[in-house]
């Protein structure tokens, strides 16, 4: 995984490598902005047209509850699954993507070059707003690449 932050990284653990399923949690010092660390999930799912997503999605759920880790307040990465599919919404009932919120521009991560589905996805919680989301041409790899700029939601 590649994560660009201008804050520290506290913590950086994998959850989860099973079968094509990687899920690490990265721990970034976000104390001064939000009073506490910001815990981040990376994920790299299977991308095997064979498997149904659902399935995958299910094994998702079923890994992480076998494990105790914090609770994400971001979950970003390759799914490998469109935007709003039922298999995200089973994996994370409580996020919403973050195009969904501020999204511009073509919403298609792969490929690259032409980019046609948009299979990587940034999921935020409720207590975050996205200011800003675009997905970029790095020129390198086979996705486009998420920029994403969020704030904390205010409690009013």
């Amino acid at each position: 995984f590649t994560l660009l932050t201008r804050l520290p990284v506290l913590e950086v653990n994998v959850l989860v490598a099973s079968d094509g399923i990687y899920i690490s949690m990265f721990r970034i010092d976000t104390s001064e902005q939000l009073g506490k660390p910001l815990v981040l999930w990376a994920i790299d799912l299977p991308s095997n047209i064979t498997i149904p997503k659902i399935e995958t999605a299910r094994r998702v759920r079923r890994l992480l509850s076998s494990i105790e880790v914090p609770r994400p307040d971001i979950v970003i990465g390759d799914f490998n699954m469109t935007r709003d599919s039922f298999s995200i919404v089973t994996m994370f009932p409580e996020f919403i993507d973050a195009s969904n919120l501020a999204g511009t521009g073509l919403l298609a991560s792969f490929p690259m070059q032409i980019p046609l589905y948009h299979i990587d996805h940034s999921l935020v919680g409720d207590s975050f707003v996205c200011d800003s989301y675009v997905l970029i041409n790095p020129h390198i790899g086979r996705h486009r690449v998420q920029i994403v700029e969020m704030s904390a939601q205010k409690n009013d």
